[in-house]
């Protein structure tokens, strides 16, 4: 079963985060839009229980996905973001690292 905060779901989230970003680095970012995994990694961007693992790798995959004109000028493609929310977990993930260097 699938439990929010256990170590392999949060495992395998992050990995398929981690497989957006790249895809969308590599020439996908309108793949990634259109078959709706954008708004998956930004839904994981504003869920408050997402594994900082998995919050970087979304993050990632949203700035990726968004370095592409087409995407970055769809007024709908990022709709679903909570700015304040995304950069307050991206805040705390920020400092954690910080913390641990």
């Amino acid at each position: 079963a699938w439990e929010v905060g256990d170590e392999a779901s949060d495992a395998l989230v992050a990995i398929a985060a981690c497989f957006v970003a790249n895809l969308a680095d590599m020439g996908g970012a309108l793949a990634v839009r259109e078959s709706g995994a954008l708004a998956l990694v930004l839904a994981l961007s504003n869920e408050s229980e997402t594994s900082p693992q998995a919050l970087l790798y979304a993050a990632t995959a949203v700035q990726n996905a968004t370095a592409d004109p087409t995407v970055a000028d769809d007024d709908g493609a990022l709709g679903g973001v909570d700015a304040r929310r995304a950069a307050k977990r991206l805040g705390e993930l920020a400092r954690a690292a910080g913390e641990g260097a």
